[in-house]
């Protein structure tokens, strides 16, 4: 759905594989994270930079957690918040 440009269904998708992720592994989880985190994906899409902001602020948060700072994935998704954060203060102004 999410590469046909279906957002809303893979939006709904998406987030019903979260809810699944998290029953099964807990909030905690990298596979409830990675859910989470295409969530936000979804919503950049969209033109929702502020809802996918506070995503991906939380994913990063509990990645660090998880994997630690050096970590790639970790490093990774701080660099997609601080280019998101970027993106949004240059549409507010």
């Amino acid at each position: 759905q999410y590469s046909l440009g279906q957002l809303d269904e893979a939006l709904e998708l998406f987030q019903q594989a979260h809810e699944g992720r998290v029953r099964l592994y807990g909030e905690q989880d990298w596979r409830a994270l990675l859910a989470k985190n295409l969530i936000a994906l979804v919503l950049l899409d969209k033109g929702e930079l502020t809802r996918a902001l506070e995503i991906k602020h939380e994913v990063y948060s509990k990645y660090k957690m998880l994997f630690g700072n050096e970590h790639p994935t970790t490093v990774n998704t701080k660099r997609e918040v601080e280019e998101l954060e970027a993106k949004l203060a240059t549409t507010e102004n």
